[in-house]
């Protein structure tokens, strides 16, 4: 590719200076110094750790989805931050004018990935809830993932080739920029592309998302005398999260003892003893149903800032330099927080990281045995 590429702007990178007081450009390096290392360290441990010991408990739609979205992470961070490290470290653009190429027009693949990414899951979630008798096929979850990454492929030859763009670099906020945004119809091909892509799957997932977490809520926090109850709701006593496994004693009539000594109970249908699998299922669903609304809620944050600059960009396209550089650092922020929340709303991938961590801190590989606990001692774990 950068062979075959005609590059129009030699002329243009003569200028490569970074117009940057160090006042700005020292945070800026520390900051993608940080984001780069932990969305590569992070996404590379999502993808081994599900690839290799399937470490985060999800059901298997959005279990794939979920590593779809870390590789394209990969994809921005390397394509986009790594570039702009390097020039915030030298003082300029060091790189050449085929990496300038790249990173003004390959992140268009990886953003609108994630933005289609993240919106799959949000209604995939949305669906399961609505109807939870009518499980999706794995076929079907495979391809609507290959036309996402095929989608996204095609805006990223459209915008690249088919406009014939070319990029330069800009002193003033030491990244590379495209030339689609100049000619008429490119730029209102961009615009398009950023209702259709942008605005409307941020607007669907803040909506979806509002749902999720509401039934979320219902879900930890069953009403005693709704209708939840009399489908067989968990009644928890939410001063104390359950700590350890019951006790024999306890299971046959259906209670158990958190941590603390508090005591809970989960009635049945009619009134009935539950079982305790009803009750972890519960807790389960739950954490599931907090991961996708804590990964949707980043995910719209990080892109709100963009949003405000392609509305300010459409009405007055001076002087947004500011904005520009506002909005990729925003961006960033998705692609290192995904893993950070895995960590805290899955257990089952934190107690992956921290059996990971623990290892390297004692200089010595961490097993399988050690990462997941045999259900027998998960109450000393626990404890």
């Amino acid at each position: 590719l950068l062979y075959t590429i005609k590059f129009e702007q030699h002329d243009t990178m003569s200028n490569s200076a970074l117009e940057l007081s160090p006042r700005a450009s020292v945070p800026l390096s520390v900051y993608f110094l940080l984001a780069s290392t932990l969305a590569l360290c992070g996404n590379s441990l999502v993808l081994y750790a599900s690839l290799r010991y399937r470490a985060i408990s999800l059901d298997r739609v959005c279990f794939g989805l979920v590593q779809h979205l870390a590789a394209a992470d990969l994809v921005y961070t390397v394509s986009a931050s790594l570039p702009a490290l390097a020039t915030y470290l030298s003082g300029g653009w060091v790189l050449g004018p085929g990496l300038c190429f790249l990173q003004a027009h390959l992140p268009f693949l990886p953003g609108v990935a994630n933005l289609l990414l993240v919106l799959a899951i949000t209604l995939h979630r949305l669906y399961v809830i609505s109807f939870p008798f009518r499980a999706l096929r794995g076929t079907t979850a495979r391809v609507g993932t290959a036309l996402i990454w095929l989608l996204s492929a095609l805006i990223f030859v459209i915008a690249t080739f088919y406009f014939r763009s070319s990029a330069s670099f800009d002193p003033k906020i030491g990244w590379c920029v495209s030339s689609v945004y100049e000619s008429p119809s490119g730029h209102l091909f961009m615009l398009v592309i950023s209702i259709m892509f942008v605005c409307l799957p941020l607007v669907t997932m803040t909506v979806a998302n509002i749902c999720l977490s509401w039934v979320a809520f219902k879900v930890a926090y069953p009403s005693s005398s709704g209708s939840l109850k009399r489908h067989g709701v968990v009644v928890f006593d939410h001063s104390r999260e359950v700590a350890s496994l019951p006790r024999d004693s306890d299971r046959g009539r259906g209670s158990y003892q958190g941590e603390g000594g508090a005591r809970g109970s989960y009635l049945g249908e009619g009134g009935t003893r539950g079982s305790y699998q009803e009750g972890v299922g519960r807790r389960r669903s739950y954490k599931g149903l907090l991961t996708t609304c804590s990964l949707c809620g980043v995910f719209v944050f990080s892109w709100l800032f963009y949003l405000v600059y392609m509305v300010l960009k459409m009405v007055s396209p001076h002087h947004l330099e500011l904005w520009y550089l506002v909005s990729k650092c925003s961006i960033m922020i998705n692609t290192f927080v995904n893993p950070i929340l895995y960590t805290l709303t899955n257990r089952r991938f934190g107690t992956y990281v921290r059996g990971v961590l623990r290892g390297i801190l004692r200089m010595k590989p961490t097993t399988k045995r050690h990462i997941y606990p045999s259900v027998e001692n998960q109450s000393v774990v626990s404890s």
